[in-house]
Formats: structure tokens, sequence, C-alpha cells
């Protein structure tokens, strides 16, 4: 009796663990899609105080966004591996 309540415990928490690590996923994805964004909406400030073209403001805020997402997630990664 005492193995069968030992696996079942094990198993629950593998599965906290799991959820766990959801969780984590999660909000990283969420800082890393806020990031983007702020990223985004910046460098459409900036190219329009610059009076740049349409063009040029979407693939300015584009990059913007991209840059934005993997400095952060590079901070992610840092904090996650210094944590």
């Amino acid at each position: 009796m005492a193995t069968g309540e030992t696996m079942d415990l094990e198993r629950v928490i593998s599965q906290i663990l799991k959820i766990d690590r959801q969780i984590d996923r999660i909000i990283e994805i969420a800082f890393i899609s806020v990031a983007a964004v702020f990223g985004a909406w910046l460098a459409w400030k900036v190219l329009g105080v610059a009076d740049a073209s349409l063009l040029i403001k979407v693939v300015g805020a584009f990059v913007g966004a991209v840059i934005s997402a993997v400095v952060m997630w590079l901070f992610w990664l840092v904090a996650r591996f210094l944590a």
C-alpha cells in the first residue's frame, strides 16, 4: 500500500512541476510580447517625429519589435541563469 501511495505522490509532484514550467513559459511569452509591442510603438513614434513615410514607419516598427523581443528574451535567459 505504501508503494502505491508513493507512486501517486510522485505523479502529483510531477504534474505540479509541469504546470509550474507551463506558467513560467506563459510569463516569458507575455514579457517578450509586451517588449515587442513597446519596441514597435517606440520606433513608430521616433519615425513619426522624423516625418518618415508609412512604409518606413511599418518596417521600422517591425524591426523595433524584433529587436525589443530579442533583447527581452536575452534578459529573461540571463535572469533564469542567475536565479
